[in-house]
């Protein structure tokens, strides 16, 4: 887990020299068995209003991930290797797993919650995730609380 947090700090670090406002890594590691990242606060700009151009905002993180998406990286997967090396030598080994828990153990058709059509569509749509051929990049694509910043 340590690593995944290094990964995100070097990750951070070059958006940063990009001229995209993140927050900087002051620190990330373990302690008590829990790994950690602490980052600057970045103040944001007011909520959007309904008076405002959202597709201006849209265009602005486009141009954001269109950086990012430039930036020479290698490999894919959530933790680093070395600066600018990922572990997962390709994106099949990033989703295989990933679509290994979504279908095991016929879960989802024991509670009743897709039918056996429905999984057959669903790893029909997974194999062509799988299958995509795209370069790695950097990408921030989840959100959730492990991601939350407090002021102060």
């Amino acid at each position: 887990m340590a690593l995944k947090f290094q990964k995100k700090a070097w990750c951070l670090e070059q958006a940063h020299g990009q001229g995209i406002p993140d927050p900087l890594v002051i620190s990330c590691g373990i302690k008590a068995n829990v790994s950690f990242s602490v980052a600057r606060f970045v103040e944001g700009s007011r909520p959007i209003s309904a008076d405002d151009d959202r597709l201006k905002v849209w265009e602005k993180l486009g141009s954001y991930a269109n950086i990012l998406n430039h930036l020479p990286v290698s490999g894919f997967g959530s933790e680093r290797s070395e600066p600018g090396h990922f572990s997962k030598v390709s994106w099949r080994e990033v989703i295989d797993p990933e679509i290994q828990i979504v279908l095991r153990d016929n879960l989802w058709q024991r509670h009743g919650i897709l039918s056996d059509q429905q999984i057959e569509i669903l790893q029909v749509r997974f194999e062509a995730c799988a299958a995509v051929n795209g370069r790695p990049g950097i990408c921030q694509w989840d959100i959730c609380c492990e991601n939350a910043l407090i002021r102060n």
